[in-house]
């Protein structure tokens, strides 16, 4: 079963009509991007609290899709939903890191997951003017954090 087949199944069955679901698949060197497009009343159910539900749903689809795609990574965004949260933790990113350096102090970000302290790793590496600063990650588990700080 092929992923757009796998999605659509699944909105069926959370009575999404086909006329009312909108599916892009676009391949990159790292994986599978999908992007879900649903009525805005229907998204909570692929979303979820937080997430958690669209998290899962990604989760799912690597395990049933491990085997054809091995190695490969899956991103599921309902909406834009992944793509606005991303957007909202780099500019929380960059304030925390304009922050430390006009204060000269280290900035903690808590609370992230691997991949998005992957994206604030990246995004502050890749902007010239926060040249003078690294992050790093530390601790483990719940508590695992990530540090603005000066180099």
């Amino acid at each position: 079963m092929k992923i757009k087949e796998y999605l659509k199944k699944m909105a069926l069955f959370l009575g999404i009509e086909e006329d009312q679901f909108d599916l892009k698949v676009e391949e990159n060197s790292n994986g599978f991007k999908v992007k879900i497009y649903i009525p805005d009343d229907k998204a909570s159910l692929f979303i979820g609290n937080g997430g958690q539900t669209l998290y899962s749903i990604q989760h799912m689809m690597s395990i049933v899709f491990r085997k054809e795609y091995e190695g490969v990574r899956i991103v599921l965004d309902v909406n834009d939903y992944r793509l606005r949260k991303e957007e909202k933790l780099v500019v929380k990113a960059f304030l925390a890191a304009e922050k430390a350096l006009t204060t000269n102090k280290e900035q903690v970000l808590r609370g992230l997951n691997s991949y998005e302290r992957y994206l604030v790793h990246t995004a502050i590496a890749e902007k010239e003017k926060f040249e003078d600063l690294m992050t790093e990650s530390y601790d483990e588990g719940q508590e695992r954090c990530l540090a603005i700080k000066f180099k």
